[in-house]
């Protein structure tokens, strides 16, 4: 076999395991825990993203109104009244991603507490 065409071969076998060592295991499976058609069991807030939801638990868990409305106010969080209808699922951490489907908000992907929903 020529040089050329063995660094072919080397360079082919190479990519070709790189890419089956990057693709996710056929066996895995999601973690995500699916929300159909689940309500809002009272007003709370959805935030932009997974960080910010995190920053309101804390600040709900420390009582920090003060946090809370910072946040609404800097549009990285908005609220979300009782019976408002959600679908999407938990993402991690108690944390549900939301695709608010009623409501004012309706269209709104947000972050909000998994325990908000029932």
């Amino acid at each position: 076999m020529s040089r050329p065409v063995q660094l072919w071969c080397v360079f082919t076998a190479l990519s070709f395991g790189l890419l089956l060592g990057c693709s996710e295991p056929v066996t895995s499976r999601s973690t995500e825990r699916t929300v159909r058609g689940a309500t809002v069991r009272g007003t709370f807030w959805c935030a932009n993203n997974f960080d910010d939801a995190g920053e309101i638990g804390i600040a709900v868990t420390r009582g920090d109104t003060a946090a809370v409305q910072g946040m609404l106010t800097r549009g990285r969080a908005f609220q979300v009244e009782k019976g408002t209808l959600v679908t999407g699922g938990e993402v991690g951490m108690g944390i549900s991603l939301a695709h608010v489907e009623s409501g004012f908000q309706t269209g709104q992907k947000c972050y909000i507490s998994t325990n908000a929903l029932e």
